[in-house]
């Protein structure tokens, strides 16, 4: 079996995802998915608000109305309004270019709820902040882009995460092994004991289900596509009637405490 490696990038203006998925001649697929927020674009404002549920702010009027009296001066902030009312001037003016994308997501939250609930209110905030009126236009269709970014990264990771589910199985380049032809034949299924039980070397199809055999009993197959569970019950089945002294041995290598045979028996019972 070659090695092989392949890297597949999605890339935005906050977010890109690498996928690096390697095969080994093991049968081993090893894959790490690297989420690597903020490298095209630096945040610059804290994220100690972050989990503040707005949407429960911006249902309760009284609250909401916190904000307004603290934005417009009509009332002393609370610390939380003042930390809000600090970075609104920039937020503004820069179309909360330095905000991640929770905080885009919460902004959007609050505007909408404020328009909705306090038109008046929001109004004057506009006009307080943004006397031209260009300003809130562009924040606005930053915060609806952002949105719709969020959802299409959603869309477009989710095939990615899909493969790496797949990547989680052993190599199917033996799946197609006819291990009716195997167990029919006294001699062959001896040889590939002998194998196993480090008897004998192993040629390649051999060493190839070797490889994984101490984590298929560990794991009770777990990472097993459906034709090799098949494979290992008929094995196992046929070992037990025609060899079972071997059978002995290889429970004895790869199990040795007696923990993980029965439950591999029961995983590929079915298979």
């Amino acid at each position: 079996m070659q090695d092989y490696k392949s890297i597949c990038n999605l890339k935005s203006s906050s977010v890109e995802f690498t996928i690096h998925i390697k095969s080994t001649s093991n049968m081993k697929t090893i894959v790490a998915l690297t989420v690597l927020v903020g490298l095209a674009t630096t945040y610059a404002y804290s994220t100690e608000h972050d989990d503040l549920d707005i949407a429960a702010i911006v249902a309760d009027k009284n609250e909401l109305q916190k904000f307004i009296d603290c934005f417009t001066e009509k009332a002393p902030c609370t610390k939380l309004t003042q930390d809000f009312k600090s970075k609104l001037p920039e937020v503004v003016r820069e179309a909360c270019e330095k905000c991640n994308p929770t905080q885009k997501k919460k902004l959007k939250i609050f505007l909408d709820g404020l328009n909705e609930n306090f038109p008046e209110e929001y109004n004057a905030l506009k006009k307080q902040f943004d006397p031209t009126g260009k300003l809130f236009e562009a924040l606005d269709a930053a915060l609806s882009e952002s949105s719709c970014e969020l959802n299409m990264k959603c869309i477009l990771l989710l095939p990615i995460l899909m493969a790496v589910v797949a990547a989680e199985t052993y190599s199917t380049e033996n799946d197609n092994l006819d291990i009716e032809a195997v167990v029919r034949d006294l001699p062959t299924l001896i040889s590939f004991l002998d194998c196993f039980n480090d008897k004998k070397p192993c040629d390649e199809v051999q060493a190839d289900f070797k490889n994984d055999m101490p984590e298929a009993f560990e794991n009770a197959c777990a990472k097993c596509t459906a034709a090799q569970k098949h494979i290992f019950k008929r094995f196992l089945e046929e070992c037990e009637k025609k060899a079972p002294e071997d059978l002995k041995a290889l429970k004895k290598k790869y199990d040795p405490d007696s923990k993980h045979y029965a439950k591999l028996v029961a995983a590929i019972s079915k298979s």
